[in-house]
């Protein structure tokens, strides 16, 4: 509930645009079907953000995170979340070689973020959604 109720902006539009979902019912999709689904807490264990993978097949799974602004507002937790960031997609990939999603193009922190932990942008989507936007697939393998 906190995550929803204090969902960056960015990433409340992209549910949106996506889905035409609520953040919390994105949440709640998301936790439903994951695994793993995780919590990120701050260094002063404020929960700042959730992540998981949806399974779609043997070894391949659709990575997603979603989280607050407490996850940049803080220094010192921003430089954990980019360290642990990269430490956590290795070790996801023995379980799911092949992570992919799709994401709102208007999202530049995200892109580049997701280009700098190793992921390749494959295709655009014009027309995305409920709301016909442009979304961006990317994978890593």
């Amino acid at each position: 509930v906190a995550v929803s109720n204090a969902m960056r902006a960015e990433d409340a539009a992209e549910v949106m645009a996506q889905s035409g979902s609520t953040p919390r019912e994105a949440l709640l999709f998301c936790m439903l079907n994951s695994a793993p689904c995780q919590a990120m807490v701050s260094r002063n264990g404020h929960t700042i953000g959730m992540w998981g993978v949806i399974p779609e097949e043997d070894g391949v799974g659709r990575i997603w995170m979603l989280g607050t602004d407490g996850m940049v507002d803080d220094r010192l937790d921003r430089l954990t979340f980019l360290r642990q960031s990269k430490e956590v997609l290795d070790q996801l990939q023995l379980s799911y070689p092949l992570l992919f999603n799709v994401m709102d193009a208007r999202n530049v922190v995200h892109k580049k973020w997701l280009q700098w932990l190793g992921f390749t942008f494959i295709a655009e989507h014009s027309d995305y959604g409920p709301e016909r936007r442009l979304f961006l697939e990317f994978v890593r393998i």
